[in-house]
């Protein structure tokens, strides 16, 4: 039975790379960075002593570095569940990016859809 796809991708030689080796997989990986900056730019800000207002744009120096934080981790798991599944990556940094991603994507989902 031929393990060749209609790609032409043999599935025989898939092996676990720690680093990406699509450019999706690379946007993956790098939209998890700008999740990460982000998220150590809130805190740095908070620890400064920015303080949140009432709504979420109450203050602008706090939403701004989350929401981008946000939209890398959305895009991580976008772009890491495209590099997996359209362009078969196996790279240990696609998967974690995707799967932090997703979390991400899942709970800014529910926080929208039920804000408490």
């Amino acid at each position: 039975m031929p393990t060749v796809d209609e790609r032409g991708n043999d599935h025989r030689h898939h092996t676990m790379h720690l680093l990406p080796t699509t450019s999706a997989g690379r946007w993956s990986v790098a939209l998890l960075g700008g999740f990460v900056l982000g998220i150590v730019l809130f805190a740095v800000l908070v620890a400064a002593g920015q303080r949140g207002g009432e709504e979420y744009t109450g203050n602008w120096w706090l939403a701004a570095p989350f929401t981008l934080a946000v939209l890398g981790a959305v895009g991580a798991a976008w772009t890491g569940w495209v590099a997996v599944i359209n362009r078969a990556e196996r790279s240990l940094l696609v998967f974690v990016a995707t799967a932090i991603g997703s979390l991400v994507a899942a709970f800014a989902a529910l926080e929208l859809t039920f804000p408490h």
